[in-house]
């Protein structure tokens, strides 16, 4: 699995277990640790949402049926190999 899909699952897992949404602030903290600064956080999110894997509402992050397939098709067994 390469690192930004497991990026990505690893985000919208964490989003998923937020029923009222994810706070922004709190994601990019917890991504500060891999040296990501704002502007590359902003443009990444921007980024799951034009594929339609989240949504913005107010200052939270939704997951969309998209995005759950995207954790299931990522999740298996058989695609867990390392690349």
């Amino acid at each position: 699995m390469s690192t930004i899909v497991a990026l990505t699952q690893a985000v919208l897992e964490t989003i998923e277990t937020e029923p009222m949404g994810a706070p922004a602030g709190p994601l990019y903290l917890a991504l500060q640790h891999i040296q990501m600064d704002l502007s590359t956080f902003s443009l990444y999110m921007a980024s799951l949402e034009r594929l339609s894997l989240i949504t913005k509402r107010a200052h939270c992050y939704h997951i969309t049926p998209t995005g759950r397939e995207f954790i299931r098709s990522h999740s298996s067994p058989r695609n867990s190999a390392t690349v």
